[in-house]
């Protein structure tokens, strides 16, 4: 028994050097790309003096005979008026490009080296240098090893209850409370959407709700499954694959203050504590009956989960794919107070994932995912991930949330037509919740419905 321990420690020995050589060969690829960039930039002549000024006096010249034509009337003084802004402008765009070789390098468009876009100087382009290489799928495996390596040997104390902080309906609307949602209430994607636009009605989802919490605490908390006594798996659950988790678990971390509309987000701890709302799925028995199938018999959602399982804890552009469904069932309620954008961006997705960069490209995903033993989680922080806008308008949403019956849903993306139709994922709907008076403190809802510091419940 001890030889057997001992080789099964050194396979593990041997796996974890193997995966330290892969990501050190990336970051020598990455040093090696980096360094060729910058010879290449180098040796490449910059824009000439003269090119700039031609460059200058042809947009000069277009903007005048555009004004030309729009004061066609012959009104010198008119003409006059319009013309002198645009001579300040492009005089002092040809002396920026001039100054620009003896100032900061500037930022590049790719493509346009050399040319006249090529004197755009923002910061908010990034030096091509930096860019990192395109991770091989060796390297996205051998990170999520890592990662998974790294979870397995943190021992965390399982004394929470999932769902102890909110109860599930014991009738339908009850107050405070949560139940299962109809998945056929979500228009999304069908077949045929990439060439009709149309969407239809959700098939039943793959995971149905068991609990509901509400917390308050300073700063996100992610990983919670880790550290609560999760429901025993049944028969039907335990013959799940490796790859699919059986708890489903979504965090949603919403700041006690929402971040200024201008200027950074300086979060310093010292405002009042925000909310973290967690919902818990486990696999239905739909899901449990697809997963006994041959994969050329799985549905295209159930293909597209399990890339998504597999993929979105190390890949930013796959984690990008998830998206949300919130749709207020009673929004055509007398009196509820509701503002007419809400009414218009009702039961939409939104896709979590940062806004793309100015100069194009994939949308990196913002959802922080945990994989452990048979748990997935995924954990959104809006203060810090989403716009300053989505965090106001969330904001002065939370004091109507007890008048409001919202179902939620989440989705992964189908963008290719062998992964449509889309599919519900996870549904839950919430009846009239009220964050301030049901929250619970999230020490104490780790410690369990018997370890609360004042004796009793909240």
């Amino acid at each position: 028994m001890y030889a057997a321990r001992q080789k099964e420690e050194d396979d593990d020995d041997d796996e974890a050097h193997a995966d330290a050589a892969v990501l050190a060969q990336l970051d020598a690829d990455a040093a090696e790309l980096k360094l060729a960039r910058a010879r290449e930039r180098a040796e490449t002549p910059d824009l000439a003096a003269e090119d700039r000024v031609c460059w200058a006096a042809i947009a000069t010249a277009a903007h005048i005979a555009v004004l030309q034509w729009l004061v066609a009337g012959g009104d010198a003084a008119k003409f006059a008026a319009l013309a002198r802004p645009l001579a300040f402008f492009a005089t002092g765009a040809l002396l920026a490009s001039l100054l620009r070789p003896a100032l900061a390098p500037p930022l590049r468009l790719p493509g346009l080296r050399g040319g006249f876009g090529d004197t755009i100087w923002s910061s908010s382009y990034i030096e091509e240098s930096d860019v990192q290489p395109q991770p091989s799928l060796a390297t996205l495996a051998a990170r999520k090893r890592v990662l998974l390596r790294q979870r397995s040997r943190i021992h965390q104390s399982r004394t929470a209850v999932p769902g102890a902080s909110v109860p599930r309906a014991t009738k339908e609307g009850a107050p405070r409370s949560w139940e299962p949602s109809e998945a056929s209430g979500f228009q999304l994607r069908g077949a045929l959407y990439l060439v009709d636009k149309k969407k239809y009605a959700s098939g039943p989802a793959l995971y149905e709700p068991f609990g509901l919490d509400i917390l308050r605490c300073q700063a996100r908390v992610f990983d919670l499954p880790g550290r609560a006594i999760l429901p025993p798996p049944t028969t039907e659950e335990k013959a799940l694959p490796g790859w699919c988790p059986r708890i489903l678990t979504q965090t949603m971390y919403f700041p006690g203050t929402p971040p200024p509309l201008v200027g950074p987000n300086r979060d310093t701890g010292d405002g009042p504590p925000g909310w973290q709302v967690v919902c818990w799925w486990r696999a239905s028995p739909l899901l449990c009956e697809l997963l006994q199938k041959p994969k050329t018999e799985w549905p295209p959602h159930l293909k597209l989960w399990r890339e998504y399982v597999e993929g979105a804890e190390t890949a930013s552009v796959l984690n990008g794919s998830l998206k949300g469904v919130g749709s207020v069932a009673n929004i055509h309620q007398e009196n509820i107070g509701l503002p007419r954008l809400l009414h218009q961006f009702n039961a939409k997705p939104v896709l979590m994932a940062a806004a793309a960069p100015p100069w194009g490209g994939d949308r990196q995903g913002v959802v922080h995912v945990s994989r452990n033993e048979d748990y997935l989680e995924f954990g959104l922080d809006v203060g810090a991930d989403f716009a300053a806008t989505s965090n106001h308008a969330l904001f002065r949403l939370l004091p109507k949330l007890p008048r409001l019956v919202m179902d939620i849903a989440w989705i992964v993306e189908g963008r290719a037509p062998e992964s449509l139709p889309e599919n519900v994922l996870a549904a839950m709907r919430l009846n009239h919740l009220d964050f301030e008076a049901q929250a619970w403190g999230v020490e104490d809802w780790l410690r369990g419905p018997g370890g609360f510091s004042s004796g009793e419940s909240p």
